[in-house]
């Protein structure tokens, strides 16, 4: 390990890998070396290459990265901001993460062992490109040194140049974030996060670090834990990507999480889940925080605590709980449809003309920065571009992450390689070139020297109002670090006596400097400033015990609160109080039929509730006989009570489990197909499903009994017989029935015969449920043609985002060189057989598309279904038949069709 000490340097182990290449920065990748691979993976990557994986990369065509000074004249940058070189190789290879410190230091991740760790050997790769490794990687001193490494640089004379660099840490193992506070460096290194002491603030670490945090999976080096963020309430967030598992701190989970530590109290949580591969996150000023996303036509999400969000469920693997039924998806968009926000910064500096609050994004495929504004969506929001504020024609340039500095610019760092599709096993990325550029206005003012750390109180609490959230952040933690109580009774008064953003500044400082009062702080419930209102509760609540004034105040503001994202937040605390204390809050919360078309409170309502029912079940069905009015509530009626029967019907076990195919099965004919229909289908992980447990069946099943009965109307029971059919829907079947759902079942069936709702339940309870019958049972719910096109739809649309998304994108816009747009397209809205053909045997050319003939019938219809009905294209169904259909006439063909080969068979029809 190379660390730079105010002594030298210490602990320098073995050299880098032979195998890592170092490419010119202004050639073209040369052919492969070896890597750490078995001959197995070797062989794999070969088969791989001749069987099609050279597409994912052949479209850099013979582009080349240009130099610094080449690429900053291709900018086109709007009118009034301009784009200037900040560093760039060879003080700067491949940065990943950016960080200014107090004292406006500049802080840079180089991620040059990418992709492949250090001292690692890949034994194998399963259908996705996730790698198994020979052991576990070791953290510092005793591990392998691998490339990276954290370089700093500072302007020394305030003139807007970083004159100086040094590399303080080398010898790092895929690290991809750095944060410097709390008396050092925190150091994002997958398996690990590491603290690495520096309690004289020169920027040079004491000694080796200390492991905070272990177990953050590396299967896929394009989707580890990464950027580190500060959070208005002490905690130290963190995002994980797709493809990279993890289990941390006795939690495990399968990839895409935004998770957060305390440094203080060394606490570990998971915060939201799932959202995509992301490698960004941010918080606005009032303390909303956001997530950067790879899908397109969005901006990222709007993560919520408690949050649970859209994943590629065949391919990432389920939610960390069977019972979620629902999630949220990513903000609504308006405008530039094209993937993707990877990076971005909600900018609020007042520095860069009209843009202050809005979000600025690096786009990475397109080589594109973008602004958009934020509109309200209720208790979440939605953006709207405003414009675009840098495009080029540099292939090469690629933004990977965006800073606020203290200067009030925007810094950008450029990962600088025409190549971006990471879906090819080799190492062919440009080691050798970086850049950070600053996006910054005509008239730009650099920052003069400054360190923060050496203000005053009193000047650090004068910077809680400065307009520029830069230094509000930096000196609200300097605050919370100094700990120093005298300075309360001043920040108590500026909580209570003022009414915008200092207010919500300083109770964030009361809380990092002490925790948070309830017995001052139930003051704050009734403060002007929503936000304010919001944060008193969350920081309650984050304590899981709530005094009783404080507690009875929480349900009177559910009665009464009129802010949407203040219900949202109280909605989202109540997963953290045990259920004597949220059920009075739930109640007046589920009283509010304004929120039934909320994007998020409803289910946020669903996990609070059914985080009771798996705390205390019987004391939420004493709740709900206790409160009969609920059941007229409307949002009772449409969001909870279904899902409340099927979550007790649901749970027949005490094993819930999903299964993952066996990765190592068949794994070598994976290259024969690359991302595309695998041997055993492609998809890897089942939903959550039940085993049986007769004790925990009955007793689930009983409840359900009990519900049934208190259900004041049938239509009621009726939305209780439907939970319980999709509930029953799944894991092993019902052997008993409890006599009181046997009674309450027969009752029923003599008072509603004709119950579409209940004949669903007999089918799944089939032998067992004993219930008189006089025609046949369906087999399925018997659908209207309305209501089966929809669910076509709906199976297409899952289908075509586990099959077809990865390279077609979510909303159709597809790759450049890599896979065509499906919007508006004449091959998708026009001849159904010519459609057909195409997938069924894939297509070569300019445009190349593998082969889908290996799917089902029902899913190529349901998936061809969906996308002539999407993005413009207004085609009729598919139907399996057809399918077949043009199946038995290709019989023959065993290699992809070029466009003139299809227009050949169209005009000769």
């Amino acid at each position: 390990m190379g660390i730079r000490t105010k002594t030298g340097w210490i602990n320098v182990f073995t050299p880098l890998l032979a195998g890592m290449m170092l490419i010119s920065c202004h050639e073209r990748p040369s052919a492969p070396e070896p890597w750490p691979w078995t001959p197995q993976v070797e062989e794999f990557a070969e088969v791989y290459w001749e069987h099609g994986g050279q597409r994912l990369v052949d479209w850099m065509g013979e582009d080349t990265t240009l130099s610094p000074e080449a690429s900053l004249e291709q900018f086109n940058v709007i009118e009034g901001l301009q784009m200037d070189h900040v560093a760039s190789e060879p003080v700067v290879q491949q940065p990943i993460d950016l960080h200014f410190d107090a004292r406006g230091r500049l802080w840079v991740v180089q991620y040059l062992q990418y992709p492949f760790p250090a001292g690692a050997t890949i034994n194998f790769y399963d259908q996705y490109l996730r790698a198994g490794y020979d052991r576990e990687l070791s953290p510092p001193p005793g591990h392998v040194r691998g490339a990276d490494k954290i370089t700093l640089l500072e302007d020394t004379n305030g003139d807007g140049t970083y004159d100086s660099h040094r590399d303080v840490i080398t010898g790092l193992d895929i690290t991809t974030s750095v944060l410097y506070a709390y008396g050092g460096l925190w150091v994002m290194s997958p398996p690990h996060l590491l603290f690495y002491p520096d309690e004289d603030a020169d920027g040079l670490p004491e000694g080796e670090p200390e492991v905070r945090l272990e177990g953050f999976g590396l299967e896929d080096t394009h989707s580890v834990a990464n950027a580190l963020t500060f959070g208005p309430d002490g905690w130290i967030y963190g995002v994980q990507g797709s493809t990279s598992t993890a289990e941390v701190a006795g939690q495990s989970w399968l990839g895409q999480v935004v998770w957060r530590y305390h440094p203080k109290t060394d606490r570990f949580e998971l915060f939201s889940e799932g959202g995509g591969n992301s490698w960004a996150l941010d918080f606005d000023s009032q303390g909303r925080a956001f997530m950067g996303t790879n899908a397109g036509n969005t901006r990222g999400l709007h993560v919520v605590q408690g949050g649970r969000y859209r994943k590629g469920w065949a391919k990432h693997g389920p939610l960390t709980t069977p019972y979620a039924f629902g999630y949220f998806d990513h903000m609504d968009h308006e405008g530039y449809s094209e993937r993707f926000a990877m990076t971005f910064l909600i900018y609020e500096e007042n520095r860069l003309g009209g843009y202050h609050g809005q979000h600025i994004s690096g786009m990475a495929l397109t080589n594109r920065v973008q602004a958009s504004r934020f509109l309200q969506d209720g208790s979440t929001l939605r953006t709207v571009d405003t414009d675009s504020l840098v495009t080029t024609p540099d292939r090469g340039f690629r933004p990977v992450d965006m800073k606020a500095g203290p200067d009030g610019a925007v810094y950008i760092a450029d990962w600088c390689d025409i190549r971006m599709n990471h879906v090819q096993p080799v190492d062919t990325w440009n080691k050798s070139c970086g850049r950070i550029w600053r996006l910054q206005p005509d008239d730009y003012q650099p920052a003069a020297p400054f360190d923060l750390t050496e203000a005053s109180n009193g000047e650090l609490i004068a910077l809680l109002s400065d307009e520029r959230k830069w230094y509000r952040e930096q000196a609200r933690r300097l605050l919370g670090q100094r700990a120093d109580r005298s300075v309360l009774p001043r920040l108590r008064e500026l909580a209570t006596s003022e009414k915008g953003q200092l207010a919500l500044e300083a109770l964030w400082t009361i809380h990092l400097i002490e925790g948070l009062d309830q017995r001052w702080a139930l003051e704050l419930l009734g403060h002007p400033n929503p936000y304010v209102r919001a944060w008193t509760i969350r920081l309650a609540a984050d304590t899981r015990q709530l005094r009783g004034a404080f507690r009875n105040r929480l349900t009177e503001l559910a009665r009464s609160e009129p802010h949407a994202e203040v219900r949202s937040q109280l909605a989202a605390s109540l997963r953290r109080l045990d259920p004597g204390q949220a059920l009075p809050v739930l109640r007046e919360l589920i009283g509010r039929p304004e929120d039934c078309g909320d994007k998020h409170i409803p289910l946020l309502l669903w996990w609070a509730l059914e985080e009771m029912v798996s705390r205390e079940a019987d004391a939420v069905l004493d709740f709900l006989e206790e409160h009969p009015q609920l059941w007229e509530a409307p949002l009772f009626e449409q969001h909870l009570a279904s899902r409340l029967a099927r979550r007790l019907a649901w749970e027949r076990g005490d094993s819930p489990s999903y299964s993952r195919k066996n990765p190592y099965k068949n794994w070598m004919a994976y290259a024969e197909h690359p991302r595309s229909r695998m041997p055993d289908g492609k998809g890897d992980y089942s939903e959550w499903r039940t085993n049986y447990t007769p004790a925990v069946s009955n007793r689930n099943l009983g409840r359900l009994a009990r519900l049934l009965e208190m259900a004041p109307t049938r239509a009621a029971r009726e939305l209780l017989l439907e939970g319980m059919a999709a509930g029953l829907d799944q894991g092993a079947p019902v052997e008993q029935i409890p006599p009181a759902l046997q009674q309450t079942l027969r009752e029923l069936r003599r008072e509603f015969p004709r119950s579409e709702a209940l004949a669903q339940v007999a089918v799944r309870l089939g032998e067992a449920a004993e219930l008189p019958w006089d025609q046949p049972l369906p087999a399925r719910p018997l659908l209207s043609g309305e209501e089966r096109l929809q669910q076509r739809l709906a199976e297409g649309k899952q289908a075509y985002e586990t099959h077809c998304g990865s390279c077609h994108q979510s909303d159709g816009s597809g790759m450049e060189r890599m896979a065509a747009p499906l919007r508006n397209s004449r091959w998708v809205s026009g001849n159904p057989k010519q459609l057909i053909r195409l997938v069924l045997h894939g297509l070569r050319g300019e445009l190349q598309m593998p082969p889908m003939k290996t799917l089902s019938d029902e899913d190529l219809a349901d998936i061809l279904t969906y996308i002539r009905n999407r993005w413009g294209n207004g085609a009729g169904p598919i139907s399996p038949e057809a399918i077949d259909s043009v199946r038995g006439e290709t019989t023959g063909r065993d290699h992809p069709w070029t466009r003139q080969e299809l227009s050949g068979v169209e005009t000769g029809q």
